[in-house]
Order: C-alpha cells, then structure tokens, then sequence
C-alpha cells in the first residue's frame, strides 16, 4: 500500500473516531443532566412533603399582669402580628398573647411553640412588650403571635408592626402608632393621635384629640376628629370627614379629599388630586401640577380670591365674579360669595383648578 493510501485510511479511521467521541458526550451529557433534573426533582418532592407536614400546629395562650406603678407609656412592637388594645377595667397592664407554632411534627411544634416568650422591661417609665424567640426578636414564618393589650386610664401608647394588623379602640391616653405593609384601625381614643403608614392602611374615627398622619403609599381615612387634623402623604390617597377643628395637609402625588370641618384649613398639594367641600373658615389652597376642586357653599360666606398660573381656572358661581387674565398667564378670579365671613384663597401653578357652589 503506497504512501498515500496509507494517508487515506489513517485519516477515515481518525473521523470515526472522533463521530465516536461526540456520540459517547451527547449520551453522557444526557445522562448527567437527567440525572442532575432528578435530583431537583426529588428535591421538589421533599419540599412538598415537608410543607404539607407543617400543617401540624401548637397553640398556647398566656398572660401577663403587670402594675402601672412607675408606668407612664406602654410599648408593644411585633412582625406578623395581630394586635388588639382596649381599655382595662382595673390599674394593671394585662396582656394575653397567643402563640401558634407549625412543623413537621407534633414535637417540634411544642418546642417551637414553648420557646415563644413576651419579654417586659421597664425604664424611665416606658414599659416596652416584644416577643423573642430563643432571646432574640421574632422572625419566623411558623410562627404566629395574637396580642390583646387592656391599657389602664391616663398611660401613654406606642405600637410598632410590619405584615401584620393594630385595632385600638376605646382607650384613654396619646397614641403613637406605626405599620408597615399592614392594617392600623383606632377608634374612640381620647387623646392626640399620632399615626404613620407605609403601603398599608389607616382608619381613625372618634378621636377626642388632635390626629397627626403620615401616610406613603397608603389610604388613609380620618372620620369625626374633635381637634386639630394633620396629614402628610406622598403617592397615598386621603379622605378627611367631619373634622371639629383645623385642618393642615401636604401632599406629593395620590389624591385628598376635605369634606366638612370647622376650623381654618390649609393644603398644599403637588402633582396630585384635591376635592375640597363643606369647609366653614378660612380656607388656603396652593399647588403645582395638580388638579383641584373646590366647593364653597353660599350659605357659608367667603371672599374668594383665585390665581392660576400656566393652567386653567374655572368656575360655575351662580352669581358674577370678577375675572383677569395678564400678559404673565395668570387667570384671576375674585368676588364675594354669601356673606363673605371668610376667606378663600387659591395660588396654583401649572394646575387645574375648579370652583362653583352647591
């Protein structure tokens, strides 16, 4: 055989060998990522069994009493909590709180359960409540804690909670409350309330007392406050009702709506949504990019007093007004509607602003 079919068959053999090769690591490969795919299967399967296990549950209910002697403000704080809080009949602090625990069984449970503990310190007056698990804070999703706090006449209030639920009501004290990604109700409290939200929601009805609100991408409703009421929202939506006292508000984004109070109000609103009705005092708009509605009833009485700048100003007053526009795109608006007790004072720019009468 000459030199070159020597060459020839040297080099067949040489490309049967490597087609060889590649169909050898196609079938290893195969195998090494079925295998790999069983693996996460199996794991998937485990995982399913192991939460369909945590299905078992341990629950206890204890209780703490605790005497308002050197007691000026009780602190109760949690994550994934429901919280309750109510007057108290006598002059202790009771506090009962309600564990539940999952697992795999009813062993762990138990001992998940049992190493729930509300620790209680005292220190310049301030009584502060917070569970702990194994001594430190309480972050575990097996694990669910249910408070009822009955606070004694006269004690300050502080609640602090993420993910979960706060109902006050009925108590005689300031509150000072703040969720996150939660629910906070309070209800006939007497005394101010200050209360702040982040993505969650407010609703505070019958507080005796002045209300400060801070709501960030939250609904918040404040309904029948005898005081003063504050708001500050951003990217949030307000409804403010019945208010026997001031009204102050800022808002950045979202929307508000006043309807009905007493005392003098004034807002500022930007690149958001105002309606403004049923206001008896003196009433101060301002805002920018934004778009705003005001109602003023004849019965009431105001001197009105309106300006627009790079926006548009209209009213539907059943009776005339004086308008002007300049060469510096402002829109005015001005005139005496019922007896003109009051005053009513817009200052916008780049808005919408609309005003008429019922």
């Amino acid at each position: 055989m000459g030199f070159r079919a020597k060459r020839v068959v040297l080099l067949a053999t040489m490309l049967v060998l490597f087609t060889l090769s590649l169909v050898d690591v196609a079938v290893k490969k195969e195998e090494m990522f079925e295998a790999f795919g069983i693996q996460f299967l199996n794991e998937d399967k485990t995982l399913a069994h192991e939460q369909s296990r945590q299905g078992i549950t341990a629950t206890a209910e204890n209780e703490l009493s605790i005497g308002r002697d050197g007691v000026r403000e009780v602190r109760l704080s949690g994550t994934g909590t429901e919280m309750t809080v109510s007057r108290a009949t006598g002059d202790s602090v009771e506090l009962t709180y309600k564990v539940t625990a999952s697992a795999l069984n009813e062993d762990k449970a138990n001992k998940l359960r049992d190493a729930v503990k509300v620790d209680q310190v005292l220190r310049d007056g301030v009584l502060s409540l917070s569970a702990s698990l194994n001594g430190r804070p309480v972050h575990d999703d097996a694990i669910a804690i249910q408070y009822t706090l009955l606070l004694p006449d006269q004690l300050g209030l502080s609640v602090r909670n993420e993910q979960g639920s706060v109902h006050i009501e009925d108590i005689q004290g300031d509150v000072e409350a703040s969720v996150v990604d939660g629910m906070l109700e309070i209800f006939r409290v007497v005394g101010d309330v200050s209360v702040s939200s982040t993505d969650g929601t407010l609703y505070l009805s019958e507080i005796r007392g002045g209300v400060q609100a801070k709501s960030v991408s939250s609904e918040t409703t404040m309904v029948k406050i005898t005081g003063a009421a504050e708001l500050e929202s951003e990217s949030a939506y307000s409804f403010i009702n019945e208010i026997e006292g001031s009204v102050t508000g800022s808002v950045n984004g979202g929307g508000l709506h006043v309807r009905g109070a007493s005392g003098p109000v004034q807002l500022q609103v930007q690149a958001g949504d105002m309606q403004v009705e049923e206001v008896r005092n003196d009433l101060i708009v301002s805002g920018q990019n934004s778009s705003i509605r005001l109602m003023l009833p004849q019965t009431g009485g105001y001197k009105l007093n309106a300006v627009v700048t790079s926006g548009k100003l209209r009213t539907t007053l059943p009776f005339p007004v004086e308008e002007a526009w300049n060469d510096n795109g402002e829109d005015r608006v001005s005139g005496v509607i019922g007896s003109g007790r009051w005053n009513a004072k817009v200052d916008a720019t780049d808005s919408a602003v609309m005003i008429h009468s019922d």
